[in-house]
């Protein structure tokens, strides 16, 4: 529907340029003023069904265009043809009242007007070939890349955040054994951080085991109970953050 109203509208802008163009006198103005009218209802149907592509939750959504510059410049375009359409509308508008009231018209304009049409018509040719380039992926923003970006840029404040929680659980539930220096009484009561930076060397995922599970054969309990996933990968953050292991491997590559 789209692309048929585009090229019916495309057919009456340029028959009503040509009937204006050969208009001389009042009787000649009657096909204008047809045309005219064929071109305002295919351009209803031609906007409202481009409205409904682009916001109407159909296709690629509304924050596929809306963050697309060609899209942008496609409705700068729009605006464009809009202010010239809304000129030719009220001056055919004001035609049709003067031939009502048997007033004569006034044709002095009329190659400005012809001139009106044909900048509507390049307005339009230029509308179609940024809908060609947005369908070639031009103006796409990867969001995709952007998310990306900004979850780079917010990992040092979330890290921060999640050593902050880290800490109050391993003061609440982990310093009475491991002590507050990480050693454990030098691994009498736990495990000594300090001592063997290979205990955190260990993947994520075996730690937060030990922590949710237990080590059987030792003094380390589970705490599935007590501390929920989040609040396991918060302590483990803060241990590693604190005590040595990977973050701080990884900070000195």
């Amino acid at each position: 529907m789209h692309l048929l109203s585009l090229a019916l509208g495309v057919l009456s802008l340029t028959a009503r340029a040509r009937a204006l163009a050969a208009a001389e006198r009042d009787e000649d103005l009657k096909p204008v003023f047809f045309w005219d009218g064929v071109y305002g209802l295919v351009a209803i149907v031609w906007i409202g069904s481009g409205l409904w592509r682009a916001f109407g939750g159909v296709e690629k959504g509304s924050d596929y265009y809306l963050s697309n510059h060609v899209f942008w410049t496609k409705m700068l375009l729009l605006a464009a043809l809009l202010v010239l359409e809304g000129i030719l509308a009220a001056t055919f508008v004001r035609w049709r009242i003067q031939l009502r009231k048997r007033v004569p018209v006034s044709l002095a304009r009329k190659a400005r007007l012809v001139r009106f049409h044909w900048a509507e018509f390049w307005l339009l040719l230029g509308m179609v070939t940024m809908a060609a380039l947005m369908a070639r992926g031009v103006g796409v923003v990867n969001a995709e890349s952007n998310a990306d970006a900004a979850s780079i840029e917010s990992a040092p404040a979330n890290r921060e955040r999640e050593v902050v929680i880290g800490e109050s659980v391993y003061r609440r539930y982990c310093v009475t054994c491991h002590q507050a220096d990480g050693r454990g009484l030098d691994g009498k009561l736990a495990a000594d951080f300090r001592a063997d930076p290979r205990r955190l060397s260990k993947p994520d995922a075996a730690l937060e085991k030990s922590v949710a599970d237990g080590v059987p054969g030792t003094a380390m309990r589970a705490f599935r109970v007590e501390l929920d996933d989040a609040e396991i990968r918060s302590v483990i953050a803060y241990v590693r953050k604190t005590y040595g292991g990977r973050l701080e491997l990884e900070a000195g590559d």
